[in-house]
């Protein structure tokens, strides 16, 4: 008996404790966002919540749709990401713009101009450059730009004999596509294949890891100038509408 006594006590103690600390789920029939998100309709509401997690990544579903359950914060009192850590679709078409002049200004700084003098010839404080792309790091007193640097942007490529809008997730990525549209307009203007060169067999990934070969035929890229003559007054960077 006293055998079974103790084997019973060793059994009980062994036990798996309760999970009072379980994870908090993002809704009553999914565990996270992307569950949720994968599986919800294409609709202006679905749209809302995506740009509102991008604001508040912590939040539930129900604060989110602004009715908070029982001991939930409202989503007022929820922590908000900061801009430069937000996905392109959920920035304000205001954010979209300062994003955008912010990376004109981490190019600039990548170039050797100071980060205060880059941002003034923009017009915009060095604070809010800081605040829209994380792609500083303080230097003997000096800012400088990170070597690797995540910050997501909507941008304009040519691929496969069309003109493609796509959304580039960091800043090397950016820069080749700028480097390349440049290389396109001159190639136009000049009519001088070889600023075409080092981007033929050139791929570039999207912020979903799909590849996008950069156009270099030379009768394509004739066509798609004579489709869009107003191209060469446009900006390089451009917002997704």
């Amino acid at each position: 008996m006293i055998g079974n006594t103790s084997s019973n006590w060793w059994a009980e103690t062994l036990q798996p404790f309760p999970n009072t600390m379980a994870a908090k789920k993002f809704s009553e029939n999914y565990a996270t966002f992307e569950e949720w998100q994968q599986n919800a309709c294409d609709t202006a509401y679905k749209r809302k919540i995506e740009r509102l997690h991008g604001l508040h990544p912590t939040a539930t579903l129900s604060q989110l749709d602004r009715h908070p359950r029982k001991k939930q914060k409202p989503l007022g009192e929820v922590k908000k990401s900061i801009p430069a850590k937000m996905k392109w679709s959920a920035l304000t078409p205001k954010e979209r713009n300062l994003r955008s002049k912010a990376r004109k200004v981490l190019f600039e700084v990548k170039s050797g101009k100071s980060l205060e003098a880059a941002s003034a010839e923009h017009h915009i404080k060095p604070e809010t450059v800081r605040r829209h792309i994380d792609g500083f790091v303080k230097e003997s007193g000096r800012w400088r730009v990170k070597r690797i640097v995540k910050n997501e942007m909507s941008m304009r490529i040519y691929s496969r004999g069309r003109e493609q809008h796509i959304l580039v997730p960091d800043v090397r990525q950016a820069s080749i596509i700028g480097r390349y549209n440049n290389a396109v307009k001159n190639f136009l203007r000049t009519h001088n294949e070889s600023f075409l060169s080092p981007f033929e067999g050139m791929a570039i990934k999207d912020s979903r890891g799909v590849a996008h070969r950069l156009e270099t035929d030379l009768k394509a890229l004739y066509m798609l100038w004579e489709r869009k003559p107003e191209e060469q007054q446009r900006p390089i960077y451009d917002d997704l509408g």
